[in-house]
């Protein structure tokens, strides 16, 4: 008869796996959330699945390969399940098919009094920048002949500063294309007034969250009305929430992380979404989570310089909220290790 997963021989795993691995890096405490956050959302397997999601999600077994991406990848998709497992829902199933036209399906499902919940969560990867005497260059949007943009700044800055070399970071926007479209076939199809399908993203600090903002309502960005895919292909996802889940995982690592309580987001509605996701049921499913979607719709950047654009003010506006709107107490609750905003 095969077994319920045991806490004790998961520790004794994390104390076996490869020595770069986060889970051995990281202090006691977070080691403990994280047995304690598995078992809860995992626990009902017995022992030969749960060693299975330990090896996939988690690389967690003698023969595995570390991976730090594949392991923020699973870590938040705890956090998230964790999380709302513990908000009073009911039904609720990880790995659940919904869709019943594929073979494919959600992280977290649930259901809250009578709204039906699909979660998909998604990591953001980046790719390195870290050539020391290299400037990145990132577009906001799609601009243009951007190649020949920065090819004549890189050859203005470079002629003005020698030891600097102007690279052109990528742009990720195509990533969170594939966040969407491979979310919409995860989805029901079918998805009714009583249904409520949310896409969220592991980003990193706020810098980066502002780029993936960018990507949703940047020029041509996947959220405007000129946005350069179709937005037939992920018209199901009726929410996009932008967070830093990643950043905790990677840089902080605090047992709150298992559970989102010290986790910003940001959610943002589809406006090419389908008409069936109604306010209430988008407000209703945003409940679960402690999100700004007010205070950020509220916010605007402003400056006293007439000759800057409303567009460029834009281009940083999660900067500038997390910066300027958040209190001091919250800066240092959401990124502590950001020095200027330690307590």
């Amino acid at each position: 008869m095969l077994r319920p997963v045991d806490g004790v021989a998961l520790t004794t795993l994390i104390q076996t796996a490869p020595a770069n691995h986060s889970l051995r890096t990281a202090r006691g405490d977070y080691r403990d959330a994280f047995v304690s956050a598995f078992l809860a959302v995992y626990g009902h397997n017995n022992d030969r699945q749960a060693t299975e999601i330990l090896k996939r999600k988690f690389l967690l077994s003698p023969d595995s390969k570390y991976s730090e991406n594949t392991y923020l990848q699973g870590a938040s998709e705890l956090s998230v399940a964790h999380h709302i497992k513990n908000r009073g829902v009911t039904g609720f199933e990880t790995d659940k098919r919904v869709n019943p036209t594929n073979n494919r399906d959600v992280d977290v499902f649930c259901t809250l009094r009578t709204l039906t919940i699909s979660t998909e969560v998604k990591c953001a990867e980046e790719p390195e920048a870290n050539e020391p005497s290299a400037l990145y260059l990132r577009t906001d949007g799609r601009i243009p002949n951007y190649t020949g943009v920065h090819e004549d700044l890189r050859t203005k800055i470079e002629a003005a500063h020698p030891d600097v070399t102007l690279k052109l970071a990528k742009n990720k926007d195509n990533a969170l294309k594939q966040f969407l479209t491979d979310s919409q076939l995860k989805f029901d199809p079918n998805s009714s007034v009583d249904s409520l399908n949310i896409l969220f993203v592991a980003c990193e600090d706020h810098s980066n969250m502002n780029s993936w903002h960018r990507y949703l309502y940047g020029r041509e960005g996947l959220f405007t009305a000129n946005s350069f895919s179709f937005p037939q292909d992920y018209r199901l996802v009726d929410i996009v929430i932008l967070s830093n889940l990643k950043y905790r995982h990677k840089f902080v690592k605090s047992p709150s992380d298992w559970s989102l309580e010290n986790t910003l987001m940001l959610p943002f509605v589809n406006p090419h979404g389908r008409p069936t996701a109604l306010r209430e049921s988008i407000l209703s499913g945003l409940s679960l989570f402690q999100h700004h979607l007010k205070a950020f719709s509220e916010y605007f950047v402003t400056t006293d310089d007439p000759r800057v654009e409303s567009d460029i003010l834009d281009s940083v506006k999660v900067i500038h909220y997390v910066a300027e709107h958040l209190s001091d107490a919250q800066k240092a609750q959401y990124f502590p290790t950001i020095k200027k905003w330690r307590a």
